[in-house]
C-alpha cells in the first residue's frame, strides 16, 4: 500500500483522548496549550466545549493545513503556531494558560505517508523530517562521522550501547 499522497483529512485517532479530556476538564472552560498539534485531535475535542480557547503548535509542516481547517471553524478561539514546542515561550508570552498537553511521539499518518520517509516499508528517501530542518536522516547517515552517529543514537535514541561495534552500521548509497 503506497500512501505517498495521503490527504490531510487522513483519519487521526488521538491516543487516550477520553483520558486527556477527563483530566483537562474542558467543560469548565479555560485556555489550553496543545504543544504537539499533529492531527488536531485534542484541540478539536477541547474546542467542542464552548468556553475554551486553544493555542496549538507543531513543527510538522503538514499540521499547518490541518490547523487552518480548525481555525476556520473556531476563528476566535483557536490559534496555531508552526513552531517547535521547545520554543513555546515565544507562543505563550502574552497568554495565560490553564492546561498544557503534550502528545509525544510520531503519528500514524506520518508513518503511513511513505513520502515522509519514516517507515521502513518506504522505498523513498529516508527523510524523517518534521518540517523545521532542511537535513534528512539519509544525509546524516551517509555524511556524519561514526562518532557523531554514535552520539546521536546514544542521546536521542537513549541507547546505552551505541558505541558497541555492529555489522548494521553499513548503509549503501
Amino acid at each position: 500500500m503506497n500512501n505517498s499522497n495521503l490527504s490531510p483529512e487522513y483519519s487521526h485517532f488521538p491516543v487516550m483522548l477520553n483520558e486527556v479530556i477527563k483530566i483537562c476538564s474542558p467543560e469548565e472552560g479555560g485556555n489550553f496549550l496543545d504543544c504537539t498539534f499533529g492531527g488536531g485531535g485534542y484541540s478539536k475535542a477541547i474546542l467542542n466545549f464552548p468556553k475554551t480557547k486553544v493555542i496549538a503548535l507543531d513543527r510538522d509542516k503538514v499540521a499547518i493545513l490541518k490547523a487552518s481547517r480548525l481555525k476556520e471553524l473556531y476563528s476566535n478561539r483557536f490559534t496555531f503556531h508552526h513552531e517547535k514546542f521547545s520554543n513555546l515561550d515565544k507562543v505563550i508570552s502574552e497568554n495565560y494558560i490553564d492546561k498544557i498537553i503534550f502528545d509525544l511521539g510520531i503519528s500514524s499518518f506520518q508513518l503511513l505517508d511513505m513520502s515522509r520517509g519514516f517507515s521502513f516499508k518506504s522505498k523513498d528517501k529516508i527523510d524523517m523530517n518534521m518540517g523545521l530542518s532542511s537535513i534528512s536522516a539519509e544525509e546524516i547517515i551517509n555524511n556524519y562521522e561514526e562518532n557523531d552517529l554514535k552520539l546521536i543514537i546514544k542521546i536521542f535514541g537513549d541507547e546505552k550501547e551505541a558505541s558497541k561495534k555492529s555489522d548494521c552500521w553499513y548503509f549503501p548509497k
